[in-house]
């Protein structure tokens, strides 16, 4: 899974909640998703997180957020920037 969004030189907005299968995932809350990018506002690429020409993303292959039906992040704000949050599933047997 990964969050990919649109970077511009404003500070991202604040992460509300993180509600993973209907139910609060504790540790999530934050005031912005700079934290959470690397090193928002900054050109910088690597394997799993960067921002670069407008573009940021964050890929959580090492450390996934366990989920079965459904993943919500909800931010304070109702102004976001375009973002698109990718989901990588195994297939069930």
């Amino acid at each position: 899974m990964g969050l990919v969004l649109a970077a511009s030189e404003a500070p991202t907005p604040p992460i509300a909640e993180l509600t993973v299968d209907g139910k609060p995932a504790e540790g999530w809350a934050a005031e912005s998703l700079d934290g959470f990018l690397g090193q928002s506002g900054r050109v910088f690429r690597r394997c799993l997180s960067g921002n670069r020409q407008g573009l940021a993303w964050r890929y959580l292959l090492l450390a996934p957020v366990d989920f079965h039906q459904s993943l919500v992040l909800r931010s304070t704000t109702r102004k976001l920037p375009d973002r698109l949050a990718l989901f990588y599933l195994k297939p069930c047997p």
